[in-house]
């Protein structure tokens, strides 16, 4: 789960923002029973979690990001090593990245949290691989990596990359994180401001491992009214929230595809195949006895059918 309310919420809290933002959360949580859920910019040192779900977070100056966990599946790792925080550019923009472990030993991954600096704007990917500043994280990940000996990776990030900018190129190259990158799908959650442009689809959940993602945006409908944030001319840039469902494989079905098509002819045109064999040979078989045979047969049916 992603989420950036954006620090407008917070400061200028109007229509009673960070209250709706921090109820919002009490039900996401349980109710899409997460696992793992980084939300950017929540600055309020009251808020907790509901009961079930813990929380690290990294600050960079006025900046913060929370990485939550379900502690009913999930724990950290006891290494000090297994976690790496820090800010991506000088004094700004926090990352997490921390080991955890499943409660039954089961599963071990390595999930980073992040805001991503501001890359600069325009076409192509050179632009965005020279100015999106992401060594910090990729270091971050790497050394988490090292002290654990875990592979697989799950980022939950506002990216900052550009609507053009796929996925596998923030996981693979810029992070070089290896393996394939699945990826929640690129979807206009940012931000309230702009009329979340096509441009600015921000808020994205990797992974190097699984088979697909199914992706979900809330508030995809009519806004409430506490994410309108304005002041004067300015206002908010509230991001909507993403949920991810990370699928470990493909689900396959009886009937799908070429494959379960050709299957389901084929049964067809056996049951056909059979049944018009079985219709032939009671003609032939009837047409061999046509005489004192099937003339019996006849009346034996019509005396059997008077009698009924």
């Amino acid at each position: 789960f992603m989420w950036n309310p954006h620090w407008q919420c917070f400061v200028w809290n109007e229509n009673s923002c960070v209250k709706s933002v921090e109820q919002s959360l009490d039900v996401f949580f349980p109710a899409f029973d997460l696992d793992f859920a980084a939300v950017v910019e929540l600055d309020d040192s009251t808020y907790a979690a509901p009961y079930g779900w813990t929380s690290n977070v990294s600050r960079c100056n006025h900046d913060l990001v929370h990485l939550f966990s379900n502690t009913r599946r999930w724990q950290k790792s006891p290494l000090a090593e297994a976690q790496a925080t820090g800010c991506m550019v000088p004094d700004d923009r926090p990352f997490i990245v921390q080991q955890f472990e499943s409660l039954d030993g089961a599963e071990k991954v390595i999930v980073a949290g992040a805001h991503f600096p501001h890359p600069h704007y325009g076409p192509g990917l050179e632009l965005y691989k020279t100015t999106a500043s992401t060594d910090p994280l990729r270091e971050g990940i790497a050394s988490v990596k090292r002290a654990t000996g875990v592979e697989k990776v799950i980022l939950i990030a506002d990216t900052n990359a550009w609507s053009w900018i796929p996925s596998a190129v923030i996981l693979q190259e810029q992070l070089q994180v290896a393996g394939p990158a699945i990826s929640s799908s690129l979807e206009r959650t940012c931000c309230f401001d702009n009329g979340f442009a096509e441009a600015t689809k921000f808020d994205r959940i990797m992974a190097n491992f699984g088979s697909h993602m199914d992706t979900t945006v809330l508030y995809d409908g009519d806004l409430p009214s506490w994410v309108n944030q304005t002041h004067g001319l300015k206002k908010g840039a509230f991001h909507k929230p993403v949920f991810a469902r990370l699928h470990m494989q493909e689900e396959t079905t009886a009937l799908t595809g070429w494959t379960g098509w050709a299957i389901f002819a084929a049964v067809i045109l056996g049951i056909s195949t059979t049944v018009l064999a079985l219709a032939l040979c009671g003609i032939v078989a009837c047409r061999r006895c046509r005489g004192v045979g099937c003339k019996n047969w006849e009346e034996d049916s019509s005396d059997s059918e008077s009698q009924s």
